[in-house]
């Protein structure tokens, strides 16, 4: 037999009054003229900030339709403006730099924070509050190499795949392609087949930049690879050494290796006639470039702080080359590292960029 239990019917005090939903401090001003409601992903619930119409309506056209046409349809006290798919953190880190600004964060700002504001400014229209975050944001990713070689050259490879991954997401979504290059090469130069950790990271990419960082990787190693085209004193080889530099400065390796003086070692002089020119250069300091690029090319060491920061002209005289010699043949590594890096957004089919950005300057905040 079994024991079926009724529950008694309720009482009066078994009823209460409706939650009210969370009012996010400080972000709930007595004064505010106007409520922002949104749902938490967390737990599906109602947050509410209360704040003033003004600093919104002045930084965002957008809020100042949502207003406008909020006035039309409701004549309740204090309109409710519905804030759909944003966070409460993103609408925190929003609503702080617009009450406050960026000084608020002193010298440094959290990564996700950044990430935030530039979704919402970018989403909202608030165009001098998405120029600010994106200088910030290119401070820590920059376009300039000699900011970006000086950023990591005291840091581990590895240890931002998690913030490039979101930083690329965030950057297609917000359309801020100028975050793309240094995002991607980074993630391209990293050795994340023995760290299971980083590399399930990269599953928060689209398919279409999983994609984009295998081709592009393997672009960067076909341009390694050039390198080794000077790595044997034949004629014809060396004549077919890949020389880039931006098109402005374009000129043939002949007339590159004449910008340094003669070769010292006279009875060494490896001769090779390129566009009715004669290359003078010493044998040796292609046995020294041989180890180097075989290095790269075959040890798949992709940084190009690698390439180029340890190595000067001692590396070359020190396997017996003389010294105008050594230093054009690491003037030809520095000038790899240059194409690699100006060409990063066409191996990665990314959107072109203005070259100017590339000579920007600026310092790192993250």
């Amino acid at each position: 037999m079994s024991i079926h239990s009724m529950s008694a019917p309720p009482s009066p005090t078994d009823f209460t009054e409706p939650q009210v939903p969370p009012r996010v401090q400080p972000f709930w001003h007595e004064d505010g003229d106007i409520i922002l409601s949104v749902e938490s992903k967390d737990n599906a619930t109602e947050q509410l900030f209360k704040v003033h119409k003004l600093f919104l309506v002045f930084k965002s056209p957008v809020f100042r339709d949502m207003i406008a046409v909020g006035r039309e349809e409701e004549e309740q006290a204090t309109p409710v403006v519905p804030l759909r798919d944003d966070s409460v953190d993103d609408v925190c880190a929003l609503l702080r730099v617009i009450y406050e600004g960026f000084e608020v964060y002193g010298d440094t700002m959290p990564f996700d924070t950044a990430l935030g504001i530039l979704r919402l400014s970018h989403k909202y229209q608030m165009d001098s509050l998405r120029i600010a975050i994106i200088r910030l944001l290119k401070q820590s990713w920059p376009l300039n190499r000699q900011e970006y070689r000086s950023l990591w050259r005291y840091r581990p490879p590895g240890s931002r795949v998690l913030e490039c991954v979101k930083l690329i997401n965030t950057a297609w979504r917000t359309h801020t392609y100028q975050l793309l290059p240094t995002a991607f090469y980074e993630l391209a130069v990293m050795s994340l087949s023995q760290d299971n950790i980083l590399s399930s990271y990269l599953q928060e990419l689209s398919a279409g930049d999983l994609v984009r960082l295998i081709t592009g990787k393997d672009k960067m190693q076909r341009r390694f690879h050039s390198l080794l085209e000077g790595c044997v004193r034949d004629q014809d080889i060396l004549s077919s050494i890949s020389i880039w530099q931006p098109e402005e400065e374009g000129i043939s390796i002949a007339m590159y290796r004449q910008t340094y003086s003669e070769c010292g070692h006279c009875r060494h002089w490896s001769l090779v006639d390129t566009d009715d020119s004669v290359v003078h250069s010493c044998p040796e300091v292609f046995d020294a470039w041989r180890s180097i690029a075989a290095k790269h090319v075959f040890g798949g060491y992709l940084r190009l702080d690698d390439l180029c920061e340890n190595i000067i002209p001692s590396t070359f005289t020190g396997a017996g080359a003389c010294t105008p010699c050594a230093e054009w043949m690491v003037s030809i590594l520095e000038n790899k590292a240059k194409e690699i890096w100006w060409n990063i957004p066409t191996d990665f089919e990314l959107p072109g960029l203005d070259t100017v950005e590339y000579n920007e300057t600026s310092r790192n905040i993250f």
